[in-house]
């Protein structure tokens, strides 16, 4: 039963004309309009007893602050996330990839103990359901970030690795390339000697001046590969006089390993990079 105080119907059809006017057709299809609203409204919901509304309206309240709790918990969640990837997306430091997988864990760590210490206040007793979801759908999100990063990480390092690398091929072959065309007044042995020292000085800077740690190493081999190359073009041209009497040359360069190269920076008194030692570590047969 729906009681309305209304002045449609308490009024005679003379007294809403002269009360309304030209306005009365709109007033009464409006209040027609909202008595339908009513009905639709009591059709569409199961009907109780009076006595019990306020238990009614309480389990209403219940259900209300349940779904309130479980819309903040996904917001949360969506937007630890957020501030995850906003802090690794931007990033243009390239690293050593072991080093910037650990720093992603435990940033990731952290974030999710934010996030359950958050969604704990929020949805025990009667939401750990939705708890649950929640950091399973973080931690998928996340996982699929981290590799994101790493792809993107080693994509950048190979770029700027490759980069350095052509820069000095090209100035080791402009470097011999002057001693050819006259720049040096040394007898060609002592040349060629200047072009074996320039190769280790090449060496130490590819290796100090690379980006990401042990993903350089790849860039590393071919530019040492290439370097010997050029080392060998350039003792044919500078001792080609030696070449035609049929006297002995010069070894060139040799290949290097992590150790080889590590060794470069001891002659020099410098310090080997972690990863460059991590690698050579590596390299060592086991012990019997």
């Amino acid at each position: 039963c729906v009681f309305l105080d209304n002045t449609v119907s308490m009024f005679q059809e003379e007294e809403l004309r002269e009360l309304h006017g030209a306005e009365l057709p709109f007033i009464t299809e409006s209040f027609d309009g909202m008595l339908q609203a009513i009905r639709r409204a009591a059709l569409g919901n199961a009907p109780f007893q009076c006595a019990d509304i306020e238990g009614t309206l309480a389990e209403r309240d219940v259900g209300r602050d349940m779904i309130e709790r479980e819309h903040a918990a996904v917001a949360q969640g969506n937007e630890a996330f957020e501030a995850f990837s906003r802090r690794w997306g931007a990033s243009e430091v390239i690293e050593e990839p072991k080093c910037l997988e650990a720093k992603l864990k435990e940033d990731a760590r952290l974030a999710r103990e934010s996030l359950r210490l958050f969604l704990a206040a929020k949805t025990k007793p009667d939401l750990e359901h939705v708890m649950a979801s929640v950091l399973r759908s973080f931690e998928a999100k996340v996982k699929t970030a981290t590799e994101s990063v790493l792809f993107k990480n080693r994509g950048a390092a190979g770029t700027f690795n490759r980069t350095l690398r052509m820069r000095l091929e090209r100035e080791y072959a402009a470097f011999h390339g002057s001693l050819q065309a006259g720049g040096s007044s040394e007898a060609p042995r002592e040349q060629f000697v200047a072009v074996y020292a320039k190769f280790s000085d090449l060496v130490v800077e590819f290796i100090t001046g690379c980006k990401g740690g042990a993903l350089a190493w790849q860039s590393f081999l071919k530019l040492q590969e290439n370097l010997r190359l050029e080392q060998a073009y350039a003792r044919e041209k500078v001792l080609r006089a030696d070449l035609v009497a049929g006297n002995e040359l010069p070894e060139i360069s040799g290949a290097l390993d992590a150790k080889a190269v590590a060794t470069h920076f001891g002659v020099k008194s410098l310090p080997a990079p972690e990863w460059l030692v991590g690698l050579e570590k590596l390299e060592k047969p086991p012990s019997s």
